[in-house]
């Protein structure tokens, strides 16, 4: 999106869901949660990903109302968007364009403002530099573990300090088009947040290798032991058995599933 920067963005200052991150052309540019990035313009009769992450942030910004949060952008979402972009002082066209919006998995850090006042900027030309205030690990998986993708499972996640950290998945990401990335991917990008805050990865974590770990199902309250410690029971109601020794006396006791 090309432009003039009537408000630029502030070194150092923390944005959160629904703020500016800078103004162009006295339009905010404004920060949403999502880890679909803003690829295209909005509008009424889309279908996507990107979509159900527009209408979670128009739920939890207060514009809610009337909304039923899925897919598709329809009459009710441009309503919705249309009572935030007056709230904006943005002319409510019901649209959402490209540029109108920066989809992040959290709140941002800003840590250099790339354009001044005034400045003229392109396409292609950097405004600001931002980072997460929270962590980010992204996994390449298999198509046929798409079940992992959902929002908030469970991770561990090894780093390569050595440290074990737990975190949940945000989302899937889409690679940006044309880049290395896009060529290369045969499966399911997601990425996952860190629990912990800032904190939960040191300097040479930053942008190295991680090995993630999902959790599809976890029991409390379970003994794990060596299969081989299984004996098979034998009478009409058959199931397995494990052996417990104390002293000179031993109890079979029955496996439970």
């Amino acid at each position: 999106v090309e432009g003039t920067v009537t408000v630029a963005a502030v070194e150092g200052e923390t944005v959160t869901r629904g703020e500016a991150l800078y103004e162009l052309n006295d339009k905010p540019v404004t920060l949403l949660y999502g880890p679909v990035p803003a690829f295209r313009e909005m509008k009424k009769g889309d279908r996507g990903s990107d979509v159900l992450q527009l209408e979670r942030n128009l739920r939890d910004l207060g514009y809610g109302a009337g909304l039923y949060v899925d897919t598709e952008y329809g009459a009710d979402t441009e309503a919705a968007v249309k009572r935030w972009q007056k709230h904006l002082n943005r002319e409510p066209t019901g649209k959402v364009g490209r540029g109108d919006v920066v989809f992040q998995p959290d709140r941002v850090k800003v840590v250099s403002a790339d354009a001044a006042l005034a400045d003229q900027v392109g396409p292609d030309g950097p405004v600001l530099t931002i980072a997460s205030t929270k962590p980010v690990v992204r996994a390449l998986l298999e198509q046929t573990d798409g079940a992992l993708t959902s929002r908030g499972t469970k991770v561990e996640v090894d780093l390569p300090s050595g440290k074990t950290v737990t975190g949940k998945v945000a989302g899937t990401v889409r690679p940006e088009k044309g880049g290395a990335e896009a060529e290369s991917q045969e499966g399911i990008t997601v990425e996952v947040v860190l629990d912990g805050g800032p904190g939960a990865a040191s300097g040479e974590d930053a942008e190295a290798a991680a090995s993630v770990r999902f959790v599809s199902e976890a029991r409390k309250g379970v003994l794990a032991v060596p299969v081989e410690a299984v004996v098979a029971l034998r009478g009409e109601n058959g199931g397995y058995g494990l052996q417990i020794v104390r002293g000179a006396t031993s109890t079979m006791v029955r496996v439970e599933t």
